[in-house]
């Protein structure tokens, strides 16, 4: 979902090269990259922002519960939930430094791996809380957590 509707070069500000740390874009710029609506879930948060920790970066963020009806939730009695979260780091090297001496190799110890050609993070949270952070074009990085959908691999919802 996410991934497929967001090619090369249409992010505001993207480019696929390294320049030095440009200042990202205005957070609400952010917001047409993002789903607004999945078919059987509800939007619950839906908020941009930009702020500073080093360098600027802007960041939007959509949060879903589902699916809609809850017979449809899972049998542990998990909420459902699926968060994305889109950051613009303005190549600040600091923000993407987690990605560096990424090889494309896919390393178990590490959860490196790489999805549509894009260095990927997978990681799983002492709750259940499965999380995956894709670097694109070395300035955004796309972060989807998903919660209580052991059966679905969160890479399903970037495609």
């Amino acid at each position: 979902m996410v991934l497929g509707f967001i090619p090369a070069g249409s992010l505001p500000g993207e480019s696929t090269s390294l320049p030095n740390p440009r200042k990202p874009v205005a957070a609400d710029a952010l917001f047409k990259a993002l789903p607004k609506k999945i078919d059987g879930w509800e939007l619950v948060v839906s908020k941009a922002s930009n702020s500073y920790s080093g360098w600027e970066r802007a960041e939007l963020i959509r949060e879903f519960t589902g699916p809609i009806p809850q017979e449809a939730a899972n049998s542990n009695g998990t909420p459902l939930s699926l968060r994305f979260i889109l950051v613009d780091t303005g190549y600040f090297p600091a923000f993407s430094g987690m990605f560096a001496g990424h090889d494309g190799e896919k390393s178990r110890q590490s959860g490196r791996e790489t999805i549509d050609g894009r260095p990927a993070i997978r990681s799983t949270k002492s709750d259940g809380t499965e999380r995956l952070l894709v670097l694109i074009s070395n300035r955004f990085i796309v972060r989807l957590e998903q919660k209580g959908l052991p059966d679905v691999k969160p890479e399903e919802w970037l495609k």
